[in-house]
């Protein structure tokens, strides 16, 4: 149940700058009073503020507002883990946060414990093993630079008195000294749900005011949790889904095959000899011995204690018999043949550049799978606990530089291990445990650098205890089929050809994903939908009769209908642009066939995967029969599929419509009028993502040390980037560019920074042309920004067409002219510019404010301006710099660099390239100065809103508005 602290928070998300007295009226309970919730607001200034008027209207701190987000310099906090930060704050900094293997679980405690560094508290952070130490070591250090960060455990014994912030083994802490009692200190306990195991409660003390557990599945057999971690921790804190990693994009695109096998009749014979004898023993352990039968790990629990008590009598002979038993039926089913002749057959599918991970249940299995992929020609090798750490670690290196495409592994990987990305789990093993699954998903569906899905193969022997129709898998299942593109059934002389197929996939390929960044790469071969958030199409808002008249045609047509169909039958302009917005309520998905457009949909909600399949199943049916069939041969190629509820009227219409359509399409190169189907891609060939050469990259490390800063080469990524110590001691990221024809090029993907591997907080760009080498260096988000709004307005002009790489403005490159204070080095410098652009003269010695006006994009260029007079006062001052911020202001690909007077509230252009009339002109407040600067610029009178336009120039990508607290 939510406490008041967090009602607050989450009405204040929902309809933020609220009074307090409008916020009791929405709790709507007699013990919500004004002076309690008041007191939660003002208790609690790092989540809440106000915007200082009388009525004080209230808002949560978000983005770099939020102080956790200041603190912590490694990357901007994800949506996810800011709320889950919120809601440990408001909860008294107590709580556990549960969020699923691979949404960034570890930057929540990193932050946390930033934050509490930079308020001069202690941390400790609880792990249940070596690895994970060395991970957190690895991972504060950067976090936090020039702090001792101790060590407890293997071969440290650091401790919390010498360091402020100190990593302990829940063994170590458990055998050592306790810790101070230091009022405030932090408790960061990694994998909480661990310590509620008697031999770990010690570890858990008093000493600790602040308390933040973190786990993936907060859940145990026994009832420790509600006894041990809740009291102690706290509440449950909802930290990150599959759901909600996928719709913010953190996890990638799923698909899923399940695989299935039979045994040899002496196998089958021996399996269910064992099910017997297990299902005996269990039966007669919950009847005659008290054994709870559910949860199955509390009855496995108990099971293995009475197996080792000498002293109980029959009841551990009756343990020991169902042991045997249960393990005589696991290892019957991990050493199926099948399932090694499965391995055999898809090994080669297995041998390209894509990694795998291959679960096991046993050692024997793990290293009898490595073999036999290893027999067909794959680098594998099996993970197994018999292996040194330095083993183990070494091995990892290798399968995350590729020497090893291949790892199989019992259950070493399930927890605690920072395992390199993979793009195939194969589930050669049924698990009842939920934790043990996520653990598992978490490795494979991290999201790819290239947009690919993850795939997971659930291989099973049918018939036994892990056949999905028995109840295996049913957790897994659950929680993966609710965020899986695609979900197939074959049997295992086919799964090698489906593998194939998906592993060698690229997005470019086939993933044409119309509702993917402003329609940046048209339709996917995989079908998918429209997405009104992310589609970038400009058009006017949709009325609701457009949405309504094209999905009562869908209806009429049965769900499916071609574009063609749907543009002859509703050829009004509105129509055509709701179709290419996407904005349909995700009730239609398409796909190409035979390079016609198709859609499924409908007023009908029937989910996406049904939709999917529908159209999955007219591709194949369309593939597999003559063009031109017999209405009999079209019902018979339809019985068995999802089209089998299609009228055979319909699906008659439906082939003339492609038989008709496909060669018009496919002949016409390109129709401009479909949503950004891609026929023929516009790749100038000389445009690249260029890396420096190494004799441009040694320039440029010699300029950062000449700045006083260290720098060294970013390993294992794609991306060219330096690790940057700047002399102010805080490492960054870089990325680094070079030229090609004059102009730098950035990939789509660049437009979207939670791509980006590096995590990089600028970008350098290098121009060899100059002597000696120029270099501009430029916030990550102004680049990032930058790209999609290139994007945004190329697929605008160019409907129906994609390209992959996409110039980065020069007049926002120029801008960053030796900008070393980006990466904390030197003192930042003065943007030289040499761009021929338009000058525009004004006929009044200052600029005024002019009327309100929109913008006219079309007029740079021209020769004069007269800026209307306005009753606005300009005043003329001197700032002073060290009262002052630096702002900038990008319009139409200019940008223009102010400073704005904290102490007076005026600003003074600094800089406009090509627009010199406004530099050294001072304004009376921001609004006036972004005025005057974008009426110049765009030849025309324009008025805004000063204070949300101009950014911050140090790199945050904040507004002026969010550093300065002003709510305009």
């Amino acid at each position: 149940m939510l406490t008041v602290s967090s009602r607050v928070l989450n009405l204040l998300r929902e309809v933020p700058e609220s009074s307090v007295e409008e916020l009791v009226g929405r709790l709507a309970e007699s013990s919500c009073t004004v002076s309690l919730v008041e007191r939660i607001l003002f208790d609690h200034p790092d989540v809440f503020d106000h915007d200082g008027g009388m009525s004080r209207k209230w808002h949560v701190l978000s983005g770099r507002a939020f102080p956790i987000a200041r603190n912590y310099l490694e990357q901007p906090l994800r949506k996810w883990q800011e709320h889950a930060l919120q809601e440990w704050i408001v909860a008294g900094r107590g709580g556990v946060v549960e969020a699923v293997t691979g949404t960034g679980k570890t930057a929540v405690g990193v932050a946390a414990i930033a934050d509490a560094y930079s308020r001069g508290l202690r941390s400790l952070v609880l792990v249940p093993g070596i690895d994970l130490m060395e991970q957190w070591h690895s991972v504060l250090q950067r976090a936090v630079p020039n702090t001792k960060i101790g060590r407890r455990g293997d071969k440290f014994r650091d401790t919390l008195v010498s360091h402020r912030i100190l990593i302990s083994t829940v063994q170590s802490a458990v055998r050592g000294e306790s810790f101070p009692a230091t009022s405030g200190c932090l408790l960061v306990a990694d994998e909480v749900h661990r310590y509620g195991a008697s031999a770990f409660v010690r570890a858990l003390t008093d000493d600790f005011q602040e308390r933040l557990g973190l786990t993936a599945t907060y859940e145990r057999s026994d009832d420790s949790i509600d006894t041990i971690l809740s009291p102690y921790f706290g509440s449950t804190i909802d930290g990150c889904d599959y759901r909600r990693g996928y719709e913010e994009g953190i996890l990638a695109p799923v698909r899923v095959v399940n695989i299935a096998v039979q045994f040899t009749p002496k196998e089958r014979h021996d399996y269910e000899d064992a099910d017997e004898r297990a299902r005996s023993a269990r039966t007669k352990l919950i009847n005659n011995c008290g054994i709870p039968a559910e949860p199955f790990g509390l009855f496995m629990q108990e099971v293995d204690r009475l197996s080792n008590d000498e002293n109980a009598g029959p009841a551990t002979f009756l343990a020991r018999k169902f042991m045997k038993a249960f393990n005589d039926r696991r290892s019957i089913l991990a050493q199926s043949h099948a399932k090694l002749d499965l391995l055999r057959q898809i090994g080669s599918a297995m041998r390209g550049p894509a990694r795998s991970i291959l679960f096991s249940e046993t050692v024997a299995a793990a290293e009898a799978a490595a073999a036999m992929i290893a027999d067909q020609g794959v680098a594998a090798e099996a993970m197994t606990s018999g292996m040194k750490p330095a083993e183990r670690a070494a091995l990892l290196g290798r399968f995350r530089v590729g020497e090893v495409v291949a790892l199989a592994t019992p259950r070493l990987l399930d927890e605690g291990i920072d395992v390199p990305e993979a793009e195939l789990g194969l589930i050669l093993a049924a698990s009842r445990s939920r934790r043990q699954m996520v653990q598992r998903m978490g490795r494979i569906i991290r999201p790819k650098h290239d947009g690919r899905h993850a795939i997971f193969a659930i291989v099973y022997v049918e018939g036994t205890s892990e056949d999905p129709a028995s109840g295996a898998h049913e957790t897994f299942l659950r929680q993966i089929l609710d965020i899986a593109d695609e979900v197939r059934s074959v049997s295992g002389a086919d799964a090698a050809a489906l593998l194939r197929r998906w592993l060698l996939e690229r997005p470019e390929d086939v993933e044409m994903n119309i509702a993917a960044e402003v329609l940046d790469a048209a339709v996917k071969s995989d079908p998918t939908e429209f997405d009104p958030d992310h589609a970038a199409v400009t058009a006017s808002e949709s009325n609701s009769w457009t949405k309504e008249a094209i999905l009562d045609v869908f209806d009429d047509f049965e769900g499916l209908a071609t574009w063609d169909e749907l543009i002859e039958l509703l050829p009004d302009d509105e129509i055509r642009r709701t179709l290419m917005a996407g904005n349909l309520e995700g009730r239609v998905s398409w796909t190409l066939v035979d390079g016609v457009l198709v859609g499924d949909g409908g007023q009908d909600r029937t989910s996406r995967k049904d939709r999917v399949a529908r159209l999955w199943a007219l591709r194949d049916t369309r593939a597999a029969i003559a063009p031109n069939p017999g209405l009999k041969q079209l019902r018979c190629a339809a019985n068995g599929t999802p089209l089998e509820s299609v009228s055979l009227q319909r699906l008659a219409e439906l082939w003339e419509s492609l038989a008709g359509s496909s060669s018009q399409v496919l002949e016409s190169r390109v129709d401009h009028s479909a949503p950004g189907v891609e026929v023929v891609a516009d790749k100038p060939p000389k445009q690249a993502v260029v890396r420096p050469s190494d004799q441009e990259l040694r320039a440029l490390i010699e300029a950062i040390e000449a700045q006083g800063g260290r720098a060294t080469l970013v390993e294992n990524s794609r991306r060219t980037a330096l690790t940057v110590i700047g002399s102010d001691g805080i490492r960054r990221v870089a990325r680094v560019l070079a030229p090609t024809a004059g102009d730098w090029f950035a990939s789509k993907d660049d437009g979207n920074r939670s791509l980006d591997d590096t995590h990089a907080t600028s970008w350098i760009f290098v121009d060899p042309s100059e002597q000696p080498q120029a270099h501009y260096i430029c916030s990550a988000f102004d680049i990032s920004r930058s790209v999609r709004n290139e994007i945004d307005e190329w697929m605008i002009a160019n409907p129906g067409l994609t390209r992959q790489l996409h110039p980065i403005p020069r007049s926002i490159v120029v801008s960053g002219r030796d900008r070393w204070d980006y990466i904390g080095c030197g003192t930042g410098g003065v943007a030289k510019t040499n761009i021929a652009v338009p000058r525009i003269a004004l006929t009044s010695p200052l600029p005024k404010t002019p009327a309100k006006h929109a913008t006219n994009s079309n007029s740079v260029g021209q020769n004069s301006l007269s800026l209307r007079a306005s009753t606005r006062k300009v005043v003329v001052r001197t700032l002073a710099t060290k009262n002052s911020i630096r702002i900038y202001m990008d319009v139409e690909g200019y940008r223009v660099v102010a400073l704005y007077d904290q102490v007076g509230g005026g600003v003074k252009v600094t800089r406009a390239a090509g627009f010199q009339v406004l530099e050294g002109r001072t304004f009376a407040d921001p609004g006036g100065a972004a005025t005057a600067a974008k009426s110049v610029i765009a030849g025309d009178d324009v008025e805004c809103n000063g204070w949300i336009d101009w950014i911050v120039d140090d790199g945050s990508g904040i507004s002026l508005a969010q550093s300065v607290g002003k709510g305009r």
